[in-house]
């Protein structure tokens, strides 16, 4: 199989090439700049795609472009932080798609600091008797 990225941002494109390239990966895992919303998943095949995965601001922009790239069971997922991008992105699935579950997944910040031990003190010594 393969993976096919897509990043609107040309340095960003060429930055996760690079990576790909150093982590020894780029025979199966590419990066293309382009705009989904507007050009769609150029060079990839139509019907053959198991998964999208979208990250962008108005993913509902880019719902028919993935639906010409996904096998007939094929799954699409987008990264929303709003529930309005939620809602028009569930909204644009239409009757394209079927069993739609939204998640929402909150993570907490911990800071983690160290704290030293206050100093012990033991004083007067302890006898135990015997």
């Amino acid at each position: 199989g393969r993976v096919l990225s897509y990043e609107f941002n040309a340095v960003r494109a060429a930055v996760a090439r690079e990576e790909f390239e150093r982590n020894g990966v780029s025979s199966y895992v590419s990066c293309e700049c382009a705009d989904v919303c507007e050009g769609g998943f150029e060079g990839a095949e139509d019907g053959a795609a198991d998964a999208v995965f979208l990250d962008v601001p108005e993913p509902w922009r880019a719902v028919v472009h993935a639906r010409d790239k996904l096998r007939p069971d094929g799954r699409v997922c987008s990264y929303s932080p709003c529930i309005e991008q939620t809602q028009r992105f569930v909204e644009s699935l239409g009757s394209f798609f079927h069993s739609v579950v939204t998640r929402e997944v909150r993570l907490k910040p911990y800071c983690v600091d160290f704290v030293p031990p206050p100093p012990l003190s033991v004083s007067p010594p302890f006898y135990y008797g015997g």
